[in-house]
């Protein structure tokens, strides 16, 4: 009996010793499991808690940027050249989607894009993709009505502003165009960009654990800036007047390209500003690079024989001789140091300074420019501002190329003398003619007439400066009036407008052939710059074509050209003859004739 009850107690004791240990080691446990924990929580919280708040702040929240209204551009009085046309953009929060393949098999349907490339988006990893930007309204009401309809989910939209030009190619070198993103990439578009940039719109979604979106909150106001509206002093119907008859005279001459600008001479303000060949800035990536050259500002050309007007005022204002003193012509052959010139309107004699403008003498100009001298002539050069940029509003002005003085010998200054050996713009060309026009003052072209803010304060307006006096008064009277020989009886007949007189002046000038080293003797830029009312200029406008294959001279090409554009181009600005009585709409001739105005 004793030793049962020996036994018994010797088991009671083992398994209260088993218990005890047990709950040792569940104990252990326990502790070592919390000593982890408190370790870990202390290296979340003191250690990594801002970089872990973060990432959870990142599930949770997304915030998305969105290109809002861009600036408008106007002409002058008011109509559009370049907006922006609110348009829906389609995107998808990937973790929202249920069914992808379901989902992009419907979507690429709609938009007629490859059901993989709207797959692959839906199983992106992001929070938010865009699945196509500025979709057409047909499609988008589509698509609104598949998610209406549930079936797609999540698919959401956001309101962007596509830009838009209502006059297509019309001013396109002028305006430019601007990106996907809404920058401004070329022409006033890009020039103009941090004034007519479009305002960041920023968005906040709130998303739950499983990712669903809870609500957004529209922040774009603490984000904005204000952007702003640009009017150009461009005419949009002289404009379209000048493109036309570029685009006529390019294509009848079997030509390259061309330009023509048309400007106050009083102000320096530019009516029209044109370019060929043309582009669609709708759809610009449809088109060359090339194409895309805004010709009048980035062309350098050599101007040919317009530049004997500059040479003339040089002359003239030095009082080196009158506009009746004669020079002897040479009849027409005429060799410089073993090189020869010659006279292509004829075999001239004795030519007064007045006729060597008048028909467009060469060796004449050979001959002035040896009594003006190489310093002086380079000095007018300077202050009709060839050889530097004008500074008008716009990307991609060119600044020509003026030899220097020093790498000159007697050949090249000859040849400089009618306008070879050197270059200019278009548009250095016009102003520096514009002096001329205007008494002799060089005015500092502009385009841009005015900036104003969306509430309505303006940043910029536009007002004639002056750069400089190049002449006097009287100087540009005479070679004013040796102008109107040009177009009355010289080279450039074919500039007349009815109705009123012309002053102007052609130019035919060999292009250098770069593979050859030398003048190409089929490939030349014709030219015609002029202006009118002679007697009181309002308008300057200068034709330049581009290797015209059919024929070759300022005289039959350009100044046809001038003529059309300044005929059309005065009656809609309705500037008429001091002869005619305006009578309401129309324009009744004192004679009895009628000239109806353009528009």
């Amino acid at each position: 009996m004793a030793t049962i009850q020996k036994t018994k107690r010797q088991k009671e004791s083992n398994s209260e010793k088993w218990l005890r240990l047990r709950m040792g080691i569940v104990l252990a446990l326990f502790l070592t499991l919390f000593v982890v924990i408190t370790v870990r929580v202390t290296n979340l919280m003191l250690i990594n808690g801002d970089a872990l708040g973060s990432y959870a702040e990142r599930q949770h929240k997304v915030i998305s940027t969105f290109i809002t209204k861009r600036g408008n551009i106007y002409d002058v009085n008011g109509l559009s050249f370049a907006v922006s046309v609110e348009m829906d953009s389609i995107y998808v929060s990937p973790k929202d989607v249920k069914n992808p393949k379901r989902t992009a098999d419907l979507i690429s349907k709609v938009l007629s894009v490859d059901s993989r490339v709207i797959l692959k988006k839906l199983k992106s990893k992001k929070n938010f993709v865009w699945i196509e930007r500025r979709v057409s309204p047909s499609k988008t009401m589509r698509v609104k009505e598949l998610k209406f309809e549930g079936k797609l989910d999540g698919i959401g939209f956001v309101k962007e502003d596509k830009r838009f030009y209502p006059h297509r190619t019309l001013a396109a070198h002028v305006v430019g165009f601007a990106g996907t993103d809404s920058q401004g990439l070329s022409g006033i578009e890009y020039k103009l960009d941090k004034y007519l940039k479009s305002t960041k719109s920023h968005y906040i979604a709130v998303r739950d654990a499983k990712g669903r979106r809870l609500f957004g909150t529209d922040i774009s106001e603490s984000n904005a800036s204000i952007n702003s509206d640009v009017t150009l002093t461009i005419d949009v119907w002289a404009q379209y007047i000048a493109e036309r008859e570029l685009k006529n005279a390019v294509e009848k001459s079997n030509a390259e390209g061309g330009a023509v600008i048309v400007m106050d001479p009083v102000s320096g303000e530019i009516l029209a500003m044109a370019s060929f060949p043309e582009f669609d800035p709708n759809n610009f990536s449809r088109y060359s690079k090339t194409s895309w050259r805004n010709k009048a500002i980035s062309m350098n050309f050599e101007p040919g024989s317009t530049f004997k007007i500059f040479l003339a005022s040089g002359i003239l204002e030095d009082t080196i001789a009158t506009t009746e003193d004669t020079f002897y012509c040479e009849r027409g052959l005429f060799r410089v140091n073993n090189t020869d010139f010659h006279d292509y309107g004829g075999d001239f004699g004795l030519l007064s300074l007045s006729e060597i403008i008048t028909y467009s003498s060469n060796i004449g100009a050979i001959k002035l420019g040896k009594k003006l001298g190489e310093k002086r002539y380079f000095d007018y050069l300077a202050v009709f501002g060839f050889g530097k940029p004008t500074g008008i509003m716009l990307s991609g002005e060119e600044k020509g190329i003026i030899p220097s003085l020093s790498s000159l010998n007697s050949v090249d200054f000859a040849a400089l003398s009618f306008g070879q050996g050197l270059s200019v713009t278009p548009l250095q060309l016009i102003t520096a003619a514009a002096v001329i026009a205007n008494g002799g003052f060089l005015m500092e072209p502009h385009i841009v007439k005015r900036i104003t803010k969306n509430d309505g304060d303006i940043v910029y307006e536009a007002e004639p400066k002056v750069k400089r006096r190049v002449m006097g008064d009287e100087t540009a009277k005479m070679v004013r009036d040796m102008m109107v020989s040009v177009v009355e009886s010289g080279t450039g007949t074919k500039a007349k407008v009815p109705w009123f007189s012309v002053a102007g002046k052609t130019g035919t000038a060999q292009v250098f052939d770069v593979n050859t080293g030398a003048y190409s003797e089929s490939e030349f830029i014709v030219s015609f710059v002029g202006f009118l009312p002679a007697e009181d200029p309002k308008l300057v406008i200068l034709v330049v074509v581009d290797s015209p294959k059919s024929d070759i001279s300022g005289g039959s090409v350009a100044a046809p050209t001038f003529s059309r554009i300044a005929e059309d181009t005065m009656k809609h600005l309705k500037i008429y003859p001091e002869d005619m009585l305006i009578m309401g709409d129309g324009i009744k001739i004192k004679d009895g004739a009628d000239v109806s105005p353009l528009m």
